[in-house]
């Protein structure tokens, strides 16, 4: 499930973020999770400074819209410290 909505917002041209060698956030971009019961988890990820916290609301609904456009369900909800990110159920 992660990696088709990983490809999905790829596809769709929204940024993923990535990491350096050292584990170190250097991009700022989508991240998808393994979620439970068999759903991904889309957050909104960038290196310290960046203003990834700050964006993730407007970013966050971009990549629901896109994913909803494709038939998933989409729900966005807060996690720790206060942080969204979009829980994504496969179209039934």
């Amino acid at each position: 499930m992660p990696r088709a909505v990983a490809l999905a917002l790829e596809a769709a041209g929204i940024p993923p973020s990535a990491v350096d060698g050292e584990g170190r956030r250097v991009r700022t971009g989508y991240r998808v999770a393994e979620g439970p019961e068999g759903r991904a988890q889309v957050s909104w990820a960038g290196p310290p400074g960046s203003g990834a916290a700050g964006e993730e609301g407007d970013r966050l609904a971009e990549c629901a819209a896109v994913l909803e456009r494709l038939g998933w369900v989409c729900l966005v909800y807060r996690g720790r410290r206060g942080r969204r990110f979009v829980e994504v159920e496969a179209p039934r």
